[in-house]
């Protein structure tokens, strides 16, 4: 029975973390991977990231893989923003000076948060997902569906 239980929770343990991993559809956005960009290709950037380009050779996103945690990434983004540091529980909307624009932060799991600003200039959106196995945080772009 116990051996069930402990094959049970290794189970939901692991789907939980390869379904973090895996996902990259976030309400009515794409959330770009190097082999599903829709309708593109992908090119490596000198910084190691990859952009993402459409059949025009627009650039699309971008992807950036950080060989450090989820919350370290979130900070520096977070400070850019001129928003609160710490991951929050919920999803929450900031006023950003910083940006003069609107900072959404809506933690996805433990692994992941989704992020989108609002501003004059136009918006954005990311996806950051942390791997535990590898100690890195995979940074992609999200861009609405057509």
């Amino acid at each position: 029975m116990k051996k069930s239980i402990l094959f049970l929770l290794m189970m939901v343990f692991l789907s939980t973390n390869l379904y973090a991993e895996e996902l990259h559809y976030h309400e009515n956005m794409w959330c770009l991977n190097p082999d599903g960009t829709p309708a593109g290709t992908i090119s490596k950037l000198d910084n190691g990231g990859i952009s993402m380009l459409d059949e025009n050779g627009a650039e699309l996103g971008y992807e950036n893989y950080k060989k450090t945690s989820l919350q370290a990434v979130f900070k520096v983004r977070a400070e850019y923003y001129g928003i609160p540091a710490q991951i929050p529980s919920k999803k929450i909307d900031y006023d950003s000076e910083e940006i003069a624009g609107t900072v959404t932060v809506e933690p996805v799991s433990s692994t992941q948060i989704y992020m989108s600003t609002w501003q004059e200039g136009g918006e954005n959106h990311i996806l950051m997902t942390y791997n535990p196995a590898t100690k890195t945080t995979r940074v992609t772009t999200c861009v609405s569906l057509p």
